[in-house]
């Protein structure tokens, strides 16, 4: 027992070892964003890139906004066109200025302004750009990009997860409290019987292979999630987070884990029998491995990147039942030893 509690406090804390910790003095880049409202390339940048970057560094990142077509960007434009070397007249693309560097479009700033932000935050910071006129007419990007108006539900959200990530860190450590984890018996069910609570597992597991399957989608195709009423999808979605080690998305990991819980599930109840025991013990570790990764997710969320997504909190609180059912149904409850 004594074992299992160690190795679960390592998981964790492994788990949460590459989180940032920001404390009061870190750098700060200051970037600008010139941008024209009609023009779909600069909503595209402005959804899939500006949101998740600025949830991800929060305060280390303090993106303006100039529109180029406005009075103001009008008169501010030919001076930055000459300090950087953009197009003289109107610029209707987006651009992106960070110091003495300006991307232009949206491929160069996908791939460069990421970098750009990092390479600064290791100098000590950026400073604005030294442009006459270009202070007053620059606006925050807390307006332009919505965050008076999605404030409120962000925090709800990132509350909800917080009770979430209780949820789930509270269900391992009862799972593994209650358990004699040097003495375990797998349950053994003749005539492939299928308790009611194992029986539940086959439904939900497509209900968890439809989101994951979604989140697939929109990470694989850098698409705009459907966020619904609460939390801020597409700042996860976007986020550095969203691919497991810079390379598989998450939600692909997902789906690949449910159809891991409904496969072993399957050879368990209806497998060949020498098979039946291995399969409990292979389904038991699908179900503790989504919940560990979900808690990790969860814990990204609300404290480092500041938004949540309503897709994946369903993820986590679907998983936290098929980690319920699955382990309530796998093993043998301990034996009382009498006293005489």
């Amino acid at each position: 027992m004594k074992r299992f509690i160690v190795m679960l406090c390592g998981l964790m804390l492994a788990a949460l070892t590459p989180l940032p910790v920001l404390a009061a003095g870190d750098p700060v880049v200051h970037s600008v964003y010139l941008y024209t409202p009609d023009n779909a390339d600069c909503r595209t940048v402005t959804v899939e890139v500006l949101t998740g970057l600025r949830a991800r560094y929060g305060s280390q990142l303090n993106i303006s906004m100039l529109d180029v077509q406005s009075d103001q960007g009008v008169l501010v434009y030919p001076a930055l066109a000459e300090k950087y070397g953009l197009p003289q007249g109107s610029q209707n693309g987006p651009v992106v200025l960070v110091g003495d560097k300006a991307l232009t479009g949206v491929d160069d700033i996908r791939a460069q302004y990421d970098g750009l932000i990092e390479a600064g935050i290791q100098a000590g910071g950026v400073a604005w750009p030294d442009v006459p006129g270009l202070q007053g007419a620059l606006v925050e990007d807390t307006v332009q990009l919505g965050g008076d108006s999605i404030s409120a539900t962000d925090a709800i959200a990132n509350d909800l997860a917080v009770v979430v990530l209780a949820v789930m860190a509270v269900s391992v450590v009862w799972q593994g409290f209650r358990r004699d984890w040097f003495d375990l018996r797998v349950k053994q069910y003749k005539n492939n019987f299928v308790p009611k609570a194992a029986g539940l597992i086959p439904w939900l597991v497509p209900v968890g292979l439809v989101i994951s399957g979604y989140l697939s989608y929109v990470e694989l195709t850098a698409s705009q999630a459907v966020c619904g009423p609460l939390g801020n999808c597409n700042a996860v979605q976007t986020s550095t987070y969203a691919r497991l080690f810079g390379i598989l998305p998450v939600g692909v990991l997902g789906f690949l884990g449910n159809l891991c819980i409904l496969g072993g599930w399957i050879f368990k109840y209806y497998g060949a029998k020498p098979l039946r025991i291995w399969a409990a013990w292979a389904l038991a570790g699908f179900a503790a491995f989504g919940i560990l990764f979900s808690i990790y997710l969860t814990t990204l969320e609300p404290f480092v990147i500041h938004a949540t997504c309503a897709w994946c909190l369903g993820s986590a609180v679907l998983m936290t039942v098929l980690f319920w059912l699955v382990f309530e149904t796998t093993w043998e409850k301990p034996k009382k030893v009498k006293k005489h």
